[in-house]
């Protein structure tokens, strides 16, 4: 098992911390609910990275299912936690959108591998 495959999914998860641990992180003018994009996005990719670590190539049906269970419960943890930083607050419909989005990032990898071996064969 090559450990540098995890550091991509590490650093990945660094960024969300920094990014949800910033008080009252500048919203540009966006309109509401334009946090859910990026929440998906952030949590997308997330879900990529880590069935690709995790499983390497496609992953089974299983792994996928830990790996969402493991990231929705990262997320989770990531909208307690925004309740104790100043200027945020937790809101379930993030943890929603986080967790949709683990498993279509996950999804995505899986379809992404499943390709890559039917071209092989």
């Amino acid at each position: 098992m090559k450990t540098g495959k995890w550091t991509p999914p590490i650093a990945w998860a660094a960024l969300i911390e920094v990014l949800t641990s910033w008080p009252r992180m500048p919203t540009f003018g966006a309109p509401a609910g334009t946090d859910k994009v990026v929440h998906f996005f952030l949590y997308g990719v997330f879900g990529v990275l880590v069935a690709r670590a995790a499983a390497g190539g496609r992953p089974s049906f299983r792994s996928a299912v830990a790996i969402v269970i493991v990231l929705s419960a990262w997320g989770a943890l990531d909208e307690w936690h925004q309740r104790f930083i100043d200027g945020r607050t937790a809101d379930i419909a993030d943890w929603v959108t986080d967790t949709a989005a683990v498993m279509v990032g996950v999804a995505a990898r899986a379809r992404y591998a499943r390709m890559r071996e039917v071209r092989v064969a």
